[in-house]
């Protein structure tokens, strides 16, 4: 199934929060047979880059996308039941591999997977449809995968598509950005969030705060709606933060140390963000925007801690989580970084 000339009348059903835009265009370039071979999403993690990724691809190859009426994707046929359950022999993911040692996944994606899926992409299609490829977490290529990566966009084979997702565009080496269209993901509105959630099950007050707790992340609410328990390890580091501006000297360094002696550099920025927004919040309450809060929840503890600090002292270590996310970036000791930070207590 190869579309050979323009639909004339789709309807697509992309379930998708937000990004209005973004579907708009690529769903036009479906409609026209325009479809480029190689796409960049980039936005930050939870944003719905691989949610609109997902519908892009299962549009290209679903067995209802060669028809001028009907829903696209279908969602009935084979190729969208097999894109469901990651099975279709013609769409690929590459992402970081997991070591089978430690059961962690590994810093990389290594330039082997990559010349793997090059091999593949260069077959025929099993289908009479499009081959893809969704490059999950770019910027944890490694040099030589990057490299690798070039090369696949420069020598594109006809039907076939190849969509990067990155959390972090200036990551991307600009060689393989010149080679994409490249779509910027920004924040979703609460409301639309919100909706989604309701739409979900959720009781309206709850869907909410969920939305106001993911900051424009239709996939961290979701996450939180449909998997309490990450909810609830959410608020435990809130929690461990707050606790932690009124540790002394010492309880902060060994906090330090045996929380992310051994972390990983992705575990310590998701920390940092979380410790970023509960600094946000405070710095909120200190100037009198307490309805602008979202960790609702803990909204009597931000309020007494809030209590101790000046906003310049705030507006200090709202700065220093930020020099503290650079410091990780250039590869700066996580340990060092982070006991550089606490000192700022």
């Amino acid at each position: 199934m190869v579309m050979s000339k323009a639909l004339s009348n789709p309807k697509f059903q992309w379930p998708v929060v937000g990004h209005k835009n973004i579907a708009a265009y690529l769903q036009n370039s479906i409609v026209k047979n325009k479809v480029s071979h190689a796409y960049l999403f980039f936005g930050p993690a939870g944003i719905g880059k691989t949610a609109m990724a997902e519908s892009f691809v299962n549009s290209l190859v679903c067995r209802q996308a060669d028809h001028r009426d009907g829903l696209i994707p279908c969602g009935l046929c084979d190729c969208c039941l097999q894109i469901k359950n990651r099975i279709h022999p013609d769409v690929y993911w590459l992402e970081r591999p997991t070591d089978p040692k430690t059961g962690r996944v590994k810093k990389n994606i290594s330039i082997d997977q990559v010349r793997e899926l090059k091999s593949k992409l260069s077959l025929r299609p099993f289908l009479d449809s499009y081959k893809a490829a969704v490059v999950t977490e770019a910027q944890h290529l490694s040099q030589e995968a990057a490299n690798a990566l070039l090369k696949t966009l420069e020598e594109p084979t006809a039907k076939t598509v190849l969509i990067i997702l990155t959390d972090n565009f200036s990551w991307i080496p600009k060689t393989i950005v010149s080679r994409c269209q490249v779509l910027k993901f920004l924040p979703v509105a609460q409301s639309e969030i919100t909706a989604s959630l309701v739409e979900r099950g959720a009781e309206k007050l709850a869907a909410a705060k969920l939305a106001a707790l993911a900051y424009g992340r239709p996939g961290i609410a979701i996450n939180y709606f449909s998997d309490p328990e990450s909810l609830q390890a959410y608020q435990e580091k809130i929690k461990e933060f707050l606790a932690l501006t009124q540790a002394d000297l010492i309880q902060r360094f060994r906090f330090i140390q045996s929380e992310f002696g051994y972390a990983e550099t992705d575990e310590i920025f998701q920390t940092l963000n979380i410790w970023l927004k509960t600094l946000r919040d405070l710095a909120l309450i200190k100037t009198q925007n307490q309805n602008l809060v979202t960790n609702i929840s803990a909204g009597s503890d931000l309020e007494k801690i809030a209590n101790g600090y000046s906003t310049a002292k705030l507006t200090n270590l709202l700065r220093q989580v930020a020099l503290a996310k650079k410091y990780l970036a250039a590869n700066v000791s996580p340990r060092l970084t982070l006991e550089n930070f606490v000192l700022n207590f």
